[in-house]
Parts: C-alpha cells; structure tokens; sequence
C-alpha cells in the first residue's frame, strides 16, 4: 500500500470519526458554520465547488469515503465537502391511441 492510499484511509478514517463523534450535535445552518471558519474568499469558492457539485457531482479529484457507497470527499483549499449523491430518473413514455382523439387517462 503506497503512502497517498495510506493518507486516504486516514484522512477517510478521521470523518468518519468526526461524523460519530458529533452525531448528538443539533444541526447548524451551513451559512453560520461558514461564516465563523473561513474567509470571505474561501468561502465564495467553496459555495463554488458545491454548486458546481449540483451539475458534475463525481468531479476529478473525488474521494469516495472508504467503508461508504454513497459518501464522497472534494477538497476545496483546506476544507473537505463531504456529500452524498442522490440520483432521480425521470423516464417519460410516449403514448400513442390508434383510435384518434385524446388518450386515454393512465390507470
């Protein structure tokens, strides 16, 4: 195992635990936690990243969280967004009525 596998199993590890270790917290809006740990700067590109996120969520530089399926790591300077990816399809059926006239409602 070379030593950047070595760093993403820890760096993977040390969410984890964070995200156990405060799992009794009460929610906080994202805004005030931004506001109190990073600059004007760093936080208008990470608003950035993450609404780059809504369009291209599997970004080059990805970490998927080891252990996780559905949770993801991107860097941003030196904060981590940590996020999952929820996917919806939408499939659209094209109908079509021999007898002419409305179609028929869809049970």
């Amino acid at each position: 195992m070379n030593d950047d596998v070595k760093s993403s199993l820890a760096e993977d590890a040390e969410d984890l635990a964070a995200f156990k270790e405060r799992a009794h917290e009460p929610n906080l809006a994202f805004e005030d936690v931004l506001i109190e740990s990073a600059t004007k700067k760093d936080r208008l590109r990470i608003l950035k990243r993450i609404q780059d996120l809504s369009s291209d969520p599997r970004p080059r530089g990805r970490e998927r969280l080891s252990g996780h399926d559905d949770k993801y790591r991107v860097r941003q300077g030196t904060h981590r967004i940590v996020y999952t990816i929820s996917m919806v399809h939408h499939l659209v059926i094209e109908r079509t009525w021999e007898g002419g006239g409305s179609l028929p409602p869809i049970p």
